[in-house]
């Protein structure tokens, strides 16, 4: 049983250790160096504990440098069809937010992204992309002008997360709403 977990462990430690540098590279700006080693965990150890999470920062890569969204969709509908059930599942659905939103503004668009946010909620509660999802929903909101709504969503990541990243994030983004909607008295105390 012993040797049984043992080569369990050593079978993780390449992927992890290929996923990591990965990770070095993309920090450091390397993109192709780094894509490189995310698709080596993908291609080459796929039941990997870290396969999902390659995926999911190839499809960040996709659409926050690249700004490609028919490979960040890709990517997003492979890591949801492959690995619904894991750890990056739940940022796969707010990237798959992101790109409607980053398509259009109809209402058939916003109303895809804020579903795709909602879901993370409701499959995935207490996960960390709990709040970014009701940041972005907040933001597509935002942009089509439907301040009420957008207020409610960034008030609530900021009063249920108040120590997440995403609560400051939504703190701004509530003041920036305000002043949108000619309420810039308002807009003060949300950003202080």
């Amino acid at each position: 049983v012993l040797t049984g977990v043992l080569r369990a462990q050593s079978s993780e430690d390449l992927p992890r250790r290929q996923y990591e540098s990965g990770l070095t590279f993309m920090n450091g700006q390397r993109y192709n160096e780094a894509l490189k080693d995310f698709q080596a965990v993908i291609d080459s150890f796929p039941k990997s504990q870290v396969a999902d999470n390659a995926l999911l920062q190839v499809a960040m890569y996709h659409l926050d440098v690249a700004h490609d969204l028919s490979a960040t969709q890709a990517a997003v509908d492979q890591l949801l069809k492959t690995y619904p059930d894991t750890d990056s599942a739940p940022m796969a659905h707010v990237l798959g937010g992101r790109v409607s939103m980053a398509r259009g503004r109809s209402a058939s668009e916003v109303d895809a992204a804020v579903a795709s946010f909602e879901r993370v909620e409701r499959l995935f509660p207490g996960n960390e992309a709990v709040p970014a999802a009701g940041y972005f929903a907040g933001e597509a909101l935002r942009l089509v002008r439907r301040y009420e709504d957008a207020l409610q969503r960034y008030r609530r990541v900021s009063s249920a997360y108040p120590g997440s990243p995403w609560a400051a994030r939504a703190n701004l983004a509530a003041g920036y709403c305000l002043v949108q909607a000619d309420r810039a008295a308002a807009a003060l105390p949300e950003v202080q």
